[in-house]
Formats: C-alpha cells, structure tokens, sequence
C-alpha cells in the first residue's frame, strides 16, 4: 500500500518538475542573452483562447528576399549588427556577432518572436500605440544558437508597464 501511494505521488510529480525546468530554463536564457532592440509595426489586440496579445513584425535593416523565393524549415539567420541574412542551408552559419535564428514561412522571416501578451486591462491603450508606430521589442539573444526570447515590449522607448501611466 505504501509503495503504491509512492508510485503514484511520483506520477503526479514528474509533470510538475518537467514544467518547472521549462519555467526555470525560459528564463534563464532570457536573463543571460544579449539584448538587441528592433522597431515594429504592425497589430492584432487579441485572441479568444490566447487572450490579449500583440502580433507585430519585426522591422529589419534588409529586405527578406531570400524568404520570397522559398519556404523550408532549414534555418535563417539575420545578423543583428550588419543587417543582413545568412541562408541556413547546407549548414551555412553566420560569421556576424550576434545573429537571430528563424525560418521562412508565408514570405517573411519568422523567428519566434513576433507575439507578446499583455493584461487584458493594458490592451486598448498598448494596442493604439503599437498601431501608431511607437513600438519596439527588447529580445534577448543567445549567441551561440541565436536562440531568441522577448524580453521586454518598449513604446516610445519605455516599457509598456510604465507606458500611459
């Protein structure tokens, strides 16, 4: 009987510690990356199962030809400094710095970086601002994988916690 409830409080415990090392490397890597700042445009206020978020698309220094003429799930690679893309293809990687790995899809470059949520509360004043061209995203780097988080949302250059108050 003993070794059953143990079974079984084991069971419930490896979901919780799994989604704990989740937790705890997200935010690591967010803590220790390289920040790298990139305007935005672009909106959508929210989604029925999501809830209130921001989709916007990053403004980069180079047009994203290369992701025209393709889709793939080979990796991209924009280097942050000099501006340009890198075709991930053949195992190519980038000799910039810094650099944020993503992907083709729909045309455009997409890194996973492209939606940050907001209460609910925030949204109808954050959203305006975003539709007028007053925002930009503080991502952090990782820059040996160009692993990319969203570390902060900026609007005229604050942070949307301290924006409209």
């Amino acid at each position: 009987m003993i070794q059953h409830s143990l079974l079984r409080a084991l069971f419930l415990l490896i979901p919780v510690v799994a989604l704990l090392g989740v937790a705890v490397n997200s935010y690591f890597k967010v803590q220790n990356g390289i920040e790298f700042i990139l305007p935005v445009e672009g909106f959508d206020p929210r989604d029925l199962l999501a809830g209130h978020y921001l989709i916007y698309r990053p403004v980069y220094k180079s047009p994203q030809d290369m992701c025209l003429q393709r889709e793939s799930p080979l990796p991209v690679y924009y280097c942050t400094e000099e501006g340009y893309f890198v075709d991930g293809q053949y195992n190519n990687k980038p000799t910039c710095d810094l650099f944020i790995r993503g992907q083709c899809e729909d045309g455009r470059f997409v890194a996973g970086v492209e939606r940050f949520y907001i209460p609910e509360g925030r949204a109808i004043v954050l959203d305006r601002a975003v539709r007028e061209n007053k925002g930009s995203v503080v991502l952090a780097i990782d820059p040996k994988t160009g692993e990319t988080r969203v570390k902060d949302f900026l609007l005229n250059g604050r942070s949307w916690r301290e924006y409209g108050k």
